[in-house]
């Protein structure tokens, strides 16, 4: 390895370090995120907040835009049904709300 190299070697890590250091960020990694009834689909969504207000759970406004109401329905729906799957709005949720009477 030549000087040319070495020097190369040693300097690009040393402008990372102070760049880390100053703060910059180099890249940036989206966080994952988590399942919740606000990333519901909102066709499927209009759906549930339908059935869970014929059944008689407030699901606030039948928007498609679940939100605090909506997830407060779903939950006291779970409760009722004795339905204690996953608390985002989903297929099988729909289909559990049409089955029941």
């Amino acid at each position: 390895m030549n000087a040319k190299a070495a020097s190369q070697t040693l300097v690009q890590p040393l402008i990372l370090l102070a760049l880390a250091t100053m703060g910059v960020a180099l890249f940036t990694v989206a966080p994952t995120p988590e399942p919740n009834p606000e990333n519901a689909n909102p066709v499927l969504a209009r759906q549930v907040q339908t059935e869970l207000a014929h059944l008689g759970f407030d699901p606030g406004p039948v928007d498609g835009l679940p939100g605090a109401q909506t997830r407060r329905a779903i939950q006291l729906f779970r409760v009722w049904s004795g339905n204690a799957g996953n608390e985002g709005i989903t297929p099988e949720l729909l289909l559990a709300l049409r089955q029941k009477p």
